[in-house]
């Protein structure tokens, strides 16, 4: 199957696929929702960053899809190579290797303090940030005593406390974004068209508001190129591993995210947002769903494998647990059932406790030791 090079995605509707072991599962959602692939893809640990860079993972990736059926050939016409990054090192290596889509996670690295700040500590921060360089001089002119409409009849006008804290809270955000659009721009010179850059503050259990989404829409819109998506935080309402909550309230949350005038559209994750009767968002996130199919394969295959896999999110679980949206106790995390080899992808994949074990401890599991067990 001859497979076309990836390009970037402008400002298509797509859903995002881990790319990986089983993604031909998720292809014929895309041509179902008429959206274009996005396969995603993410560095492991120290160890396998010495065979597998972005270069190899890419390469890995075409040559899956070139094993796929004629059947599914049109569907990946027209495809992006997408890339998680956390810092510009890892942006310039993904960019080296040609990838089209960054998505830049800028939750770990928001100031949360700044809500609690005092009124003398955050004049003292801003002060900081301007010195810095990090906000332009007069750059709150934008906002303190500006009305801005968020949709048809609603206005937001921001004061200058709820500014000044708001800037506090992403000038992190905004440094680590610089510092990756730089990186993808030295990187991709001479290319043609540049490619998409994405920002995340998912997860998180604290709410992204619309007046934060309206913050961040003016702030981007002036350090990325184009007009980026963003993965918001929608908190308890949206709990990881589980898309049977309120899912009402799921989607009065997001109508209202989805209000305010942000250019490049939202990424929201496809199943919670199927099941909530929403479909607007610009990108469609079915990679927690991949990184559960990828485990299943592995509990099928090599149960002793999956095992190992299990121990250590439990022992990964106390520390990374803060600040996921997920209702599972430190408690029922050590006491999870024994079960039989047979019935392991059953017990922890398809319950809530063992998914949202496994989903919010991947990351450090998989850049550890046992992450070539999922390459």
């Amino acid at each position: 199957m001859d497979i076309p090079a990836p390009v970037p995605l402008s400002i298509r509707p797509a859903i995002a696929i881990l790319a990986g072991p089983g993604l031909e599962a998720f292809l014929p959602e895309c041509a179902r929702l008429e959206r274009t692939p996005l396969l995603m893809h993410e560095l492991g640990g120290e160890k396998e960053r010495t065979t597998v860079g972005p270069s190899e993972l890419l390469r890995r990736t075409r040559e899956r899809l070139a094993k796929l059926s004629p059947s599914l050939a049109p569907t990946m016409e027209r495809w992006g190579a997408g890339a998680l990054v956390s810092n510009a090192e890892e942006a310039a290596d993904f960019a080296t290797a040609g990838f089209t889509w960054f998505t830049v996670e800028l939750g770990g690295v928001l100031a949360a303090r700044a809500d609690r700040m005092s009124l003398e500590e955050l004049d003292s921060a801003i002060v900081d940030l301007e010195d810095r360089g990090i906000f332009r001089e007069g750059w709150h002119e934008t906002y303190v005593g500006k009305t801005f409409e968020t949709a048809p009849g609603v206005q937001q006008t921001f004061a200058e406390e709820a500014v000044a804290r708001a800037a506090v809270k992403f000038a992190p955000a905004f440094q680590l974004a610089d510092e990756v659009e730089q990186a993808i721009r030295g990187c991709w010179h001479g290319r043609g068209e540049l490619p998409d850059v994405a920002v995340s503050l998912a997860p998180a259990s604290a709410v992204s508001t619309p007046e934060e989404i309206l913050f961040l829409a003016h702030e981007l819109r002036v350090r990325l190129s184009g007009l980026p998506p963003m993965a918001p935080a929608l908190g308890h309402r949206c709990e990881l591993g589980n898309e049977t909550g309120d899912l009402s309230a799921l989607g009065e949350l997001v109508s209202g995210l989805a209000s305010v005038s942000w250019p490049g559209g939202l990424m929201l994750p496809m199943g919670a947002m199927e099941a909530a009767g929403v479909s607007s968002a610009r990108v469609l996130d079915a990679t927690d769903a991949g990184r559960l199919a990828v485990l299943k394969d592995l509990a099928t295959r090599d149960p002793r494998g999956f095992r190992a896999w299990m121990e250590a999110a439990r022992e990964a679980f106390p520390v990374v647990r803060n600040g996921w949206p997920i209702s599972l106790s430190e408690q029922e995390a050590r006491c999870l059932p024994q079960v039989e080899d047979g019935e392991l992808a059953a017990t922890f994949l398809e319950q809530v406790p063992g998914r949202q074990l496994l989903l919010s401890t991947w990351r450090a599991v998989r850049s550890g030791a046992l992450g070539s067990l999922v390459g």
